[in-house]
């Protein structure tokens, strides 16, 4: 059983609290949100995040969406369906063969299966063909 905390339960128990104390307390949400106060309060720490935002973390959330997400990532994505949807490969010739040309050009690397083969048969190696087993 998973005894995480959840945005659910926080919004009950929160509905429960304020149902709580608008029955013992006479406390009523709408009167203190619609509060002159409370509205210059809710003003002020908008305007004061939206400044600490332009001024300090703008710069960095546009440099990481434009230039990483979308330049990156995205448009290599949008890249790869088009693509796969015209019935080619996933990756261009050019990742392929940067990743690993012997995979890619001449089929599977040496040293792994191929098909129909199992896992127990074993490859001839140029040493052990040449030479005799010594003894110990």
């Amino acid at each position: 059983m998973n005894k995480g905390f959840s945005l659910l339960k926080l919004i009950i128990i929160l509905a429960l609290v304020l149902l709580v104390a608008s029955y013992f307390f006479n406390f009523s949400l709408k009167k203190a949100i619609e509060s002159e106060q409370t509205q210059e309060n809710f003003s002020y720490v908008s305007e004061q995040s939206q400044n600490f935002y332009t001024k300090h973390l703008k710069n960095t959330f546009d440099y990481l969406w434009y230039d990483v997400f979308v330049d990156l990532l995205w448009n290599s994505f949008i890249d790869n369906m088009g693509r796969i949807q015209e019935g080619g490969p996933a990756f261009s010739e050019e990742v392929t063969s940067l990743i690993n040309p012997e995979i890619f050009n001449t089929g599977a690397p040496q040293g792994t299966l191929q098909e129909g083969q199992s896992e127990n048969a074993q490859q001839p190696n140029e040493e052990s063909s040449q030479s005799e087993p010594s003894e110990v």
